[in-house]
């Protein structure tokens, strides 16, 4: 496959648009994702980031060249980019005085979990805070979903080396998030931002920006795309009335942009008086369930390398792997964080009388385990067994096993 670097220096030295494409092709769920969060949801404007940052892209290539992969350098100028199209339009705002506050009744379950609802303010500006090499390893392993082989060979080094490079920025990455009040172990907070990449990109939105981006750097310096095209094939009249027309359209968008954004100013107030309510409430269920678990341990919990329940002979209904790395396997077959929560309630209470659910890992951290078997509790199942080699962790305490 072909690297970022060998595409761009395509593009560069031979201005080959199907070598920009696919560049575009590549990143464009990376960037898109990050814009979408950072204008509040609104898909024009996500749309909008996206042209922006790959136009950047093509006029900076040269500057480029010397990365080993463009996914940090994405990630960065969405950000950046999504921050100055806010900005923008609240400026715009209240210099006209135009826009109405429209108050609005923020419903708790339009979030899709706990999770999603806790990071989604915060995750990409603790992301831009990283490291450029800590951000490059989360973006390529997270975002753009690649193995640790992939992730490797985009960073030019060893499969080895990649797995590391992830865990040490994810573990950066949770210590960060904790210090603003998100607590998380690492193996749930990779999950959790695998699923909060999945932003799913519109459909040809990929050549649209490109297309875009590739006639954007090609025009002459000072001028538009529009500019060049209409003062060669039309004569001045003509781009006269298509100007006026234009103008009147971009009128008209800027007011919906105006009134969406008085909308998302009312929103926030309501997101940040709820922020304080959910960990205020964090914490004190933290308190009890700490207080539960020191209440119902014994004296001493018995270390040992084998956790497992009394032995059943009932057979298997599901079977539950978790990975070295922390990835939830259900039967044999690799499952999302929100698919396994889901599964698991689809069970019956008692994972019916005559079955059970099979909990096995091997060679992965405890608190990846821990995480598993809680969720598995809180589904209510009560035939389970579970298999580890892992070190017990005795804070966490043993009532719940």
């Amino acid at each position: 496959m072909n690297t970022d670097s060998d595409l761009l220096r395509r593009y560069i030295q031979t201005r080959d648009e199907s070598a920009f494409t696919n560049l575009v092709q590549r990143h464009l769920g990376l960037v898109y994702s990050v814009a979408l969060r950072r204008v509040g949801g609104d898909v024009q404007l996500a749309e909008d980031v996206a042209q922006k940052v790959f136009s950047d892209l093509a006029r900076k290539a040269s500057s480029l060249l010397a990365r080993p992969t463009l996914s940090g350098w994405l990630y960065t100028s969405a950000h950046l980019a999504s921050a100055a199209v806010v900005r923008a339009e609240r400026r715009r705002k209240t210099r006209e005085s135009e826009a109405h506050l429209m108050q609005t009744t923020l419903s708790s379950s339009s979030e899709p979990d706990a999770d999603w609802a806790r990071l989604r303010p915060v995750i990409d500006d603790v992301i831009v805070a990283l490291k450029d090499e800590d951000r490059e390893a989360i973006a390529l392993r997270f975002f753009e979903k690649r193995s640790f082989a992939e992730v490797g060979a985009a960073l030019r080094t060893t499969e080895e080396a990649a797995r590391k490079r992830v865990d040490r920025a994810l573990e950066k990455l949770r210590a960060t998030l904790a210090q603003r009040g998100v607590t998380s172990t690492t193996a749930a907070l990779g999950l959790t931002l695998t699923t909060l990449a999945s932003s799913p990109t519109p459909i040809g939105l990929g050549p649209k920006v490109a297309g875009h981006a590739f006639a954007g750097a090609s025009a002459p310096a000072g001028g538009s795309v529009f500019g060049t095209i209409a003062s060669a094939t039309l004569p001045a009249a003509a781009i006269l009335v298509l100007g006026g027309i234009l103008v009147s359209s971009q009128r008209q968008t800027n007011s919906v942009l105006r009134a969406e954004l008085a909308q998302l100013a009312a929103e926030n107030k309501r997101i940040v008086a709820l922020r304080a309510e959910n960990r205020q409430l964090a914490r004190s269920i933290a308190q009890i369930a700490e207080t539960s678990r020191a209440q119902a341990a014994p004296a001493h919990p018995a270390a040992s390398n084998i956790v497992a329940m009394p032995p059943e002979a009932r057979p298997i209904s599901a079977r539950i792997n978790v990975t070295e790395d922390g990835r939830i396997m259900w039967n044999r077959e690799p499952v999302s964080l929100r698919d396994f929560i889901a599964r698991l309630r689809a069970l019956p209470g008692t994972a019916a009388p005559d079955s059970r659910v099979s909990i096995m890992a091997v060679g992965t951290s405890f608190s990846a385990l821990a995480y598993v078997i809680d969720e598995v509790r809180k589904a209510q199942l009560d035939h389970v067994t579970v298999e580890s080699n892992v070190t017990p962790d005795p804070k966490f305490g043993w009532s719940w096993f």
